[in-house]
């Protein structure tokens, strides 16, 4: 009894093997396919417009880190000047 329970397990793992493969060699195939058709102006054309948003992406978090750093500081600036020549302030 043990052995058809054994050798049953087996048969069906092995047929859920062959789906498995068959279906990984279709995918292998499909790709084959695709990259018949696929040009090197479309790869450079895809690697330039990376690298543009790659600069973009760089300036924008450029601009969004330097928000906070502001380089005039108002209260340096006024450290700065002597008591004789800082007038009145208007608030």
């Amino acid at each position: 009894m043990v052995f058809y329970i054994v050798s049953a397990t087996l048969c069906i793992a092995q047929i859920c093997l062959l789906v498995y493969l068959r279906n990984a060699i279709a995918r292998v195939g499909q790709i084959e396919l695709d990259l018949q058709n696929f040009d090197w102006k479309t790869l450079l054309n895809l690697e330039a417009d990376m690298g543009a948003l790659k600069t973009m992406m760089q300036k924008t978090n450029g601009r969004i880190s330097g928000m906070g750093n502001s380089k005039y500081d108002l209260a340096d600036e006024i450290r700065k000047l002597s008591p004789g020549q800082a007038g009145p302030m208007d608030g």
